[in-house]
């Protein structure tokens, strides 16, 4: 997919592609798995996404914190969210700034306009919103996947907090985790959020399991979110036994209500890298 912003803001703005859709915010309970799984000083890989978990990643006090995702857009929604924390006060783009109806956003579209780039990156993300929403009356909205949903307090809206994370350049590749991947660092955790809800082949799981197996440090975790779909437990666990082949163990296993799903339930849960 191609990462040049003017066409990636056409392409969203004119077909329906699943890849081109970002999440507004997280529906997983952060606060509960960042209570859970220490990332205090800790070298850190997370899926960039809504960027709440690398934002969690910071508030929690993590040493570094190097981010992925396969869709360039994550990157450019990390830079709007940006400019919402620092010149907004906004930890998300709240419905004042996605409508639907009447002039658009633009309110939103005077912020983008405004931002002087400090970097290449930003630059690109600046181009992507103005020609995004050019292409599509102003308006936003179209392109989250989770518009309706009410925004979670991962941080404690500790926004003062959060504007920090914004001083240095953030630390991005754009890769797909379930293909055959070249990053060289190591990490004591991993984040890949819901990523193996959307990739349930064992193709894809042992590709998985395998870079999980060059990224992590020794006792290195992986930590993951994963829909029950109505299996029992036991079902689940033999999966990940099956999945794990020996080389990741299971760490520990909680169940939460996420934050924004009603009555859906999730398993959260950790792999943890076996030392040789």
């Amino acid at each position: 997919m191609t990462t040049d912003p003017i066409d990636l803001a056409m392409k969203a703005g004119q077909e329906f592609d699943s890849r081109l859709l970002v999440y507004k915010s997280t529906n997983e309970d952060l606060t509960s798995i960042f209570d859970k799984y220490d990332v205090k000083d800790k070298d850190v890989l997370t899926v960039l996404a809504s960027s709440d978990q690398a934002l969690s990643c910071f508030y929690k006090g993590a040493k570094t914190i190097d981010t992925f995702d396969r869709s360039y857009i994550t990157l450019f929604y990390y830079y709007l969210r940006k400019w919402l924390i620092i010149y907004k006060n906004e930890l998300y783009p709240s419905n004042k700034f996605l409508s639907f109806k009447g002039s658009g956003d633009k309110e939103l579209y005077e912020l983008v306009c405004s931002i002087k780039p400090e970097d290449r990156r930003e630059k690109e993300a600046q181009t992507f919103w103005k020609k995004y929403m050019e292409f599509n009356d102003y308006k936003a909205n179209f392109l989250f996947e989770d518009r309706y949903c009410n925004e979670p307090k991962p941080f404690n809206n500790k926004i003062d907090k959060i504007k920090d994370f914004y001083n240095k350049p953030i630390n991005f590749t754009l890769t797909d985790i379930t293909e055959p991947i070249n990053i060289h660092k190591k990490y004591d955790v991993i984040i890949l959020s819901n990523i193996f809800e959307y990739k349930e082949s064992m193709l894809n799981q042992d590709t998985i399991r395998y870079n999980l197996e060059n990224l992590l440090k020794e006792n290195g975790l992986a930590i993951c979110s994963y829909k029950l779909r109505k299996r029992k437990d036991k079902c689940h666990q033999d999966e990940i036994l099956t999945l794990t082949k020996g080389t990741l163990s299971l760490d520990s296993e909680y169940k939460h209500y996420e934050p924004l799903a009603g009555k859906n339930i999730d398993l959260a849960y950790a792999y943890r890298k076996r030392s040789k």
